[in-house]
């Protein structure tokens, strides 16, 4: 009986302390991000949910088109564009700009997360909850990730 008593304590501790976690799992990422988004002109509410696609100058030209053309249909105004790709690739016009970062310091091609393609950062509340990037042979697959984001984050 002894045994099963502190068996039975040492697993409620365990599940509480399990309970009591952050979602620690791009903790890492997350600091290294928020520092980044800092040097934007972005004002994030950490209380919101954001969908930012990352076009960094070291993706290929074909993954950056497909998410900027995907960036282009919608309307939210959490859903921001990071690039540091050239700026005349992208349509500039005033609807858009406001939800645009040119990096033209290439901050983005140089901070230490796994975007050196056209990716997307989910990002709940101040923390990353994921990271996709581009498949360079099927780019419209990140598509279905995007558009299950969109289904829970209504404006």
């Amino acid at each position: 009986m002894r045994y099963s008593s502190f068996s039975l304590c040492f697993f409620f501790l365990l599940f509480t302390l399990g309970c009591n976690q952050q979602n620690t799992r791009y903790q890492k990422e997350t600091e290294i991000f928020n520092r980044y988004l800092k040097t934007t002109r972005f004002h994030i509410n950490n209380n919101e949910s954001y969908l930012f696609i990352c076009t960094p100058g070291t993706g290929c030209a074909g993954c950056d088109e497909h998410l900027y053309s995907v960036f282009c249909g919608m309307k939210s105004d959490n859903i921001l564009l990071l690039t540091s790709s050239r700026e005349g690739i992208f349509d500039t016009s005033a609807i858009l700009k406001s939800r645009i970062y040119f990096d033209s310091t290439s901050k983005l091609d140089r901070i230490n997360l796994p975007i050196r393609n056209a990716s997307v950062v989910f990002y709940e509340k101040g923390e990353i909850t994921g990271i996709t990037s581009v498949n360079p042979n099927s780019p419209d697959s990140i598509d279905f990730k995007i558009n299950e984001w969109l289904k829970t984050h209504k404006d």
